[in-house]
């Protein structure tokens, strides 16, 4: 029986370093093995429609909107569609200002009926190739659109999207700690992209329209992992592109983040049962980059879970100790993390351990709210409900 829960324990370990160490090396190989060009064309331009879900968002929308229009794409080729729902603010009436003054923006009012589905109506109405879905937390520099754009002269590219960079400078453990995961991240998506298809991505993100004009199958999914899937599952790659940024406002503390990634969680689950061709492993090396990338990861917590039951039924014998002391000295950098992060202090090494570690507890929460079926794409004023 030992040498069966040693096995597990191994195996544990395996699947616990291998979406950050060992799937990494494999995706190097491949990009290097399996590179698959892309024909871009910085002369491309083509109409674009930009929706955006808002929802309280008076400290945001109107900076968002400029960015748009202030950007290096042709005015008689944007299209602005803003859905608001429910916004108790100032969100509608500045719209309506907005509105006033520039032509190719259009607004709409709904009842609280969540971003998915307004999302839904705003893709109705579009009628441009390309719809470029946005946050109204987010800035556009000037360069960054007619350089997402060129990558879709490429008939294989169904969507791309570029990386998002945080304004604030922020030391807390929420906002440092996403920092560093979003620059592995970055890496990831990159270099799936190069290969074929990204399965990981941002809320920004230009598509072409007919890829996703079905829009998104109720108020459960994670919008912006659903279309990418959705596109790449039809054949189409979606790129990742390294170099060109979109600025997002709002601030990220450890409180904040934990929220946001239940419900990511629970919605990502979410989305992953409408693909079933992939979790069947009938899409090749999607799927690979599906369960390497999003699904053996996601577990992580039930992993350790498992790791210190077994490695407590192995306390009588040397293996047992040494695994149990190795996972005392973890959560002691926790503990030591959570203090520190307390009392404001700046010592980097002891944040990553307790990011992890409530990146992984969030886990657990978002599983649990996936098999109740609580999860739903109502925005609260700090994420969804």
């Amino acid at each position: 029986m030992d040498q069966i829960l040693i096995f597990l324990v191994y195996l544990l370990v395996f699947l616990v370093i291998y979406p950050f160490a060992i799937y990494p090396i494999l995706l190097f190989l491949l990009s290097i093995i399996k590179k698959k060009e892309i024909h871009r064309d910085l002369n491309y331009k083509p109409d674009l429609t930009f929706l955006i879900s808002a929802y309280n968002e008076e400290d945001n929308i109107e900076n968002c909107i400029n960015s748009i229009l202030d950007s290096d794409y042709p005015q008689d080729k944007i299209k602005i569609l803003v859905g608001s729902d429910g916004s108790s603010d100032k969100t509608n009436s500045i719209l309506k200002n907005l509105k006033n003054r520039i032509p190719n923006l259009e607004y709409f009012v709904f009842n609280r009926i969540g971003k998915n589905f307004v999302l839904n109506e705003l893709i109705k109405k579009a009628d441009s190739k390309f719809i470029y879905f946005l946050d109204a937390d987010m800035l556009i520099p000037k360069a960054t659109v007619p350089n997402i754009v060129s990558y879709m002269a490429d008939s294989s590219v169904g969507a791309t999207f570029c990386n998002i960079e945080m304004t604030h400078d922020s030391k807390e453990t929420g906002g440092l700690g996403e920092k560093i995961y979003q620059k592995f991240e970055k890496v990831l998506r990159y270099k799936e992209s190069q290969v074929f298809s990204t399965v990981n991505s941002f809320g920004a993100c230009l598509v072409r329209r007919e890829l996703i004009k079905n829009g998104y199958p109720d108020d459960k999914v994670l919008d912006d992992n659903y279309t990418i899937l959705s596109v790449s599952n039809q054949g189409k790659r979606v790129i990742f592109d390294n170099k060109n940024i979109i600025y997002e406002k709002r601030a990220k503390v450890l409180a904040d983040e934990f929220q946001r990634r239940i419900r990511m969680i629970a919605a990502g689950l979410s989305t992953f049962i409408h693909f079933k061709d992939l979790l069947y492993f009938k899409k090749g090396i999607l799927s690979f980059f599906l369960y390497s990338h999003k699904i053996v990861r996601i577990f992580s917590p039930i992993y350790l879970i498992l790791i210190f039951i077994f490695s407590l039924l192995l306390e009588h014998i040397q293996f047992g100790k040494i695994a149990l002391l190795i996972q005392f000295l973890f959560y002691s950098s926790v503990f030591a993390g959570y203090a520190l992060d307390l009392l404001k202090a700046k010592i980097v090494i002891f944040k990553i351990p307790l990011f992890y570690f409530v990146m992984n507890v969030s886990f657990i929460f978002g599983i649990i709210r996936f098999f109740t079926g609580k999860q739903n794409s109502i925005w609260g004023r700090k994420g969804f409900n």
